[in-house]
């Protein structure tokens, strides 16, 4: 075997030492990079809705929203800033486990979140735009929501620019980027600490007509009245007529099969049992100044 010379060897040797070196050290560095990435948390957002996001709303009404913020890593978090923007909508906050703070239309609630737990904000949206657009809400959990810019780099697990994670809901109006979802080498650019929901608007159908309800009072005079029942079908005919007892009268229904007549206080001859609404009688009273009091209105 050819031996190289003394200077070769020691070259060489040095080398192959420096070599070792290099890789222990990448080696050393990377697995500290693991290691600080699986210390950090990591947040996801997810929204959820009431009505939902396939129902149309109208200018108005009230959307209820969900948001939940969770911490998917087993590290505890502090200050950790979910931030809400609306369009189309006045946001107020029902419910959150911190404090939150809003201005033109941007609400950030900020809270603790610890390792392998969540938080959820509970807010109420009242729709205020206009039938024939749509209302939108998105929200972001730390890090920020970036500027409106294509291509704005913001803090994520891959150290990258992130982009937007809904074309068809068209977010970039409440705090996402443009609307693509980009992958590079098979790794999703969106990171999942962003969601929007979008509800659609409509007229609002118009409100019905209010039905009289109450009761109204009867003046009967001397001789012929019409009276006209307004309480509610069926009613025995001694109970619509009862302010006619006492005296001496009769009533008459027109029905199919003719005539029927209500007799106080001589069911002998009474063949009016009962009146359904709007009934129409001929009230004969001998006296003058006979009053039905508060007879009911049926709505």
């Amino acid at each position: 075997m050819k031996r190289l010379p003394v200077r070769h060897g020691i070259v060489l040797a040095l080398a192959l030492v420096a070599l070792a070196a290099a890789m222990a050290l990448w080696l050393g560095v990377f697995h500290q990079e693991r290691a600080a990435a699986a210390l950090e948390p990591d947040f996801v957002v997810t929204i959820s809705s009431d009505p939902g996001v396939d129902t149309q709303v109208a200018n108005g009404s009230v959307i209820n929203y969900q948001i939940v913020a969770s911490n998917i890593n087993n590290v505890d978090a502090t200050d950790v800033a979910i931030r809400v923007e609306v369009v189309g909508g006045t946001l107020n906050v029902q419910a959150f486990p911190g404090t939150c703070l809003g201005f033109a239309g941007v609400t950030e609630c900020t809270a603790d979140i610890s390792g392998n737990s969540s938080v959820t904000l509970e807010v109420d949206m009242q729709v205020t735009a206009a039938s024939g657009t749509s209302v939108y809400l998105g929200a972001y959990v730390d890090p920020p929501t970036p500027d409106h810019s294509f291509g704005a780099v913001r803090e994520s697990e891959f150290g990258r620019a992130d982009f937007g994670d809904d074309e068809a809901l068209e977010c970039s109006l409440v705090g996402e980027d443009e609307d693509m979802s980009l992958t590079l080498d098979g790794i999703q650019l969106e990171p999942d600490n962003y969601d929007c929901t979008k509800h659609d608007v409509v007229a609002a159908a118009p409100s019905p007509s209010p039905t009289p309800t109450g009761t109204r009072d009867f003046d009967l005079q001397l001789g012929w009245n019409n009276f006209v029942w307004t309480g509610a079908d069926a009613t025995p005919a001694d109970t619509a007529l009862n302010c006619i007892a006492g005296e001496f009268a009769i009533a008459y229904a027109l029905e199919a099969g003719g005539w029927l007549r209500y007799v106080p206080g001589d069911p002998a001859i009474t063949t009016l049992a009962t009146v359904d609404k709007y009934d129409s009688l001929l009230v004969l009273v001998t006296a003058s100044g006979v009053q039905c009091l508060g007879m009911p209105v049926e709505p």
